[in-house]
């Protein structure tokens, strides 16, 4: 007897991948809801395996229709480390991991097997020695060849434009595609813990090779004596320039940007993390601007935080308007999600990015955004409370992460905010840092991690969600006298 497909459904929705391949092959009323789970999210990158599956499915007239998510890896095996280089990576990967390349490597790998059995000790200075040594010149030469070849690879398929003609022609298979994720680092699991939930043995036999680094067609295959490729985070000692990282990561965003608007996918979410501060400079080309307003306008989540370059050595900020960024905003007035955190300059701690520097200045509003997260923006009195109240009039879950008030108090904001807008989130976290009268430090700062501190923020929180005593009253004050805080903001 045949279940019915709804639960068939439920049933496809518990199941780990490994369960959902085998469903596949059960009969074909499993096989459609199996593998509209299994096809759900796909990746892509500039390497072979991932291209390879890529075409596949894309090109499938049933599989394509699956496909929701996107995760683009926007990893590099750039710039190409030296021989000696390759090695020190190694070693300080596998001595992080010593217990599990003892106890979970395949049979299969009898060089790395037999280099473990030599070396006594997982350290890396220990095993800098053994690959010093005859057993480890095949490890280290062959992975150190590879590693120049997937650089090369990858390098000639971006420069001569196949790599962006790929994806463009896949992306215009995909109609039901809704978000989109670019990915500069791939998230390592601690191996240990990542076997113990797949199956309650120390050795992971061949059904359980789900992604040790990264769940891409690469990432399952990539060797476990191979570094991570490289993400276009500043990687502090080593050989990468930080302009040559900066144009890593823009032609990352140039490509997908691109391919999506040649494509005219139109996705509802976007996350990249994260963009070269720089991503919109004043001096932005015209064509890279109106491909992102056609790959963007319609989203409805956008996460972009170009703040996490920020406290690198030297990093200069150019507080200059942002017009490709304010064209993007301009043009997203279906946003449900804004998440934004703007760089800023360590040399000059106070500075900030202004509102008018940042925000469509045409008087755009989003009447359907419901939840915002700012962060390194300066603004005033005034133009906050026209931002949260009239160009967001349906806002409920509010995060300030990193704001200065031009000025005005803080004290005053947080009456608005409990008297004028129903919040139903307003989380304080220890890193939120606030700052009034032009720079004045209200919440915040490294010296800001004790119980009265956490205490205070826990306050202010309760107060604009729930009301009661405003937590900046004198004791001696009546809980009325918070209405002096609005009068003072001069409104």
């Amino acid at each position: 007897m045949a279940l019915p497909c709804e639960l068939i459904l439920e049933v496809c929705k518990c199941l780990a991948k490994r369960d959902l391949k085998i469903c596949r092959l059960l009969s074909k009323s499993w096989s459609g809801p199996a593998s509209g789970f299994l096809f759900s999210k796909i990746y892509i990158s500039p390497r072979k395996e991932d291209i390879e599956v890529f075409n596949l499915i894309t090109q499938h007239k049933q599989l394509s229709h699956c496909v929701r998510h996107l995760e683009y890896d926007g990893t590099t095996f750039s710039p190409c480390y030296t021989e000696y280089e390759y090695m020190l990576r190694v070693c300080e990967e596998v001595s992080r991991f010593s217990d599990f390349y003892r106890t979970c490597l395949s049979k299969s790998e009898h060089q790395y097997t037999q280099l473990l059995e030599t070396s006594s000790d997982l350290t890396s200075s220990a095993l800098i020695a053994t690959l010093q040594g005859p057993s480890g010149d095949a490890v280290i030469f062959e992975g150190h060849r590879e590693w120049k070849d997937r650089d090369a690879f990858q390098r000639k398929i971006v420069k001569y434009g196949d790599f962006l003609q790929i994806l463009t022609r896949g992306l215009r298979k995909l109609d039901l595609l809704k978000s989109v994720e670019v990915c500069n680092e791939w998230h390592r699991q601690e191996f240990h813990d990542f076997y113990r939930r797949q199956k309650p043995i120390d050795i992971p036999n061949e059904d359980s090779s789900d992604p040790y680094f990264y769940g891409s067609p690469f990432g399952r295959a990539w060797g476990l004596f191979h570094p991570v490729p490289r993400s276009w985070v500043y990687e502090s000692g080593g050989r990468t320039s930080r302009e040559e990282n900066f144009a890593t990561g823009r032609e990352q965003f140039h490509i997908i940007t691109t391919a999506l608007s040649q494509s005219q996918r139109h996705i509802l979410s976007f996350h990249i993390s994260p963009p070269p501060a720089s991503l919109f400079d004043p001096n932005a080309t015209e064509s890279l601007v109106n491909h992102s307003l056609n790959a963007y306008s319609g989203l409805e989540g956008l996460t972009l935080h170009l703040d996490e370059y920020m406290g690198e050595t030297g990093m200069i900020v150019e507080y200059e308007p942002l017009p490709g960024l304010q064209a993007l905003l301009g043009s997203m007035s279906g946003l449900r999600r804004l998440d934004i955190g703007l760089p800023w300059d360590e040399q000059h701690e106070d500075a900030r990015f202004k509102y008018h520097q940042v925000f469509p200045t045409d008087g755009t509003q989003w009447m359907r955004l419901t939840k915002l997260s700012i962060s390194g923006l300066a603004i005033s009195i005034n133009d906050l409370f026209h931002l949260l109240t009239a160009r967001m009039p349906k806002l409920r879950e509010l995060t300030f992460s990193d704001v200065q008030l031009l000025d005005g108090r803080w004290e005053g904001v947080i009456e608005f905010l409990k008297t004028s807008i129903h919040l139903l989130s307003f989380p304080l976290d220890e890193c939120a840092m606030l700052r009034h009268l032009g720079g004045r430090l209200f919440l915040g700062g490294n010296y800001d991690k004790d119980e009265e501190s956490f205490a205070f923020r826990a306050e202010l929180e309760k107060y604009v969600l729930s009301g009661g005593r405003h937590p900046c009253l004198h004791p001696d004050e009546d809980v009325s006298a918070s209405k002096k805080y609005l009068l003072d903001l001069d409104l």
